[in-house]
């Protein structure tokens, strides 16, 4: 069984007008909800063995809440160029690529990928993921090149 649990990056300040995308940091509600939301999901999981994050400044500082949270250092956190502005096949591309071993991860990143993702494994329509929103898929896939809508389901969604 493989499980992947998606979290769309906590929300980012705006207030740097000349500052590239990728750059933009957490602003003050980022800052408020992600810590609260990986509390959150600390509650419901116990084990995760990799953490993968946009390169994106917003979704790596989300993603460093969450690896504090599940006590795993910073420079565990894997950084994954493809998933900053990422779409379908390269979320596929992403979880492919991940080691046989982990049964279980989280992977930071970006709208509008990650409700289109969602909603390729929910029963009902997903608007929206919204920033620092949290859905987990639950695969009978042995390893991560099977991991598809055919044996994958949504079974998580939680908002902050």
């Amino acid at each position: 069984m493989k499980k992947a649990i998606f979290i769309r990056h906590a929300k980012s300040d705006w207030g740097h007008s000349g500052l590239p995308d990728i750059k933009r940091p957490l602003g003050e509600r980022g800052l408020r909800d992600a810590p609260v939301m990986a509390k959150k999901l600390r509650m419901l999981e116990r084990n995760i063995d990799a953490i993968i994050s946009s390169p994106a400044v917003r979704a790596y500082e989300t993603a460093k809440f969450f690896a504090n949270e599940f006590h795993f250092k910073e420079n565990e956190i894997i950084k994954e160029n493809e998933l900053y502005e990422a779409f379908t096949d390269d979320i596929f591309n992403v979880l492919k690529a991940i080691d046989p071993e982990n049964e279980s991860v989280m992977v930071f990143g970006h709208n509008p990928g990650w409700t289109i993702f969602a909603n390729l494994f929910s029963k009902d329509s997903i608007e929206n993921i919204p920033t620092c929103g949290i859905f987990r898929l639950i695969s009978s896939a042995n390893n991560w090149r099977e991991f598809g809508p055919e044996n994958t389901e949504l079974d998580l969604f939680i908002r902050p």
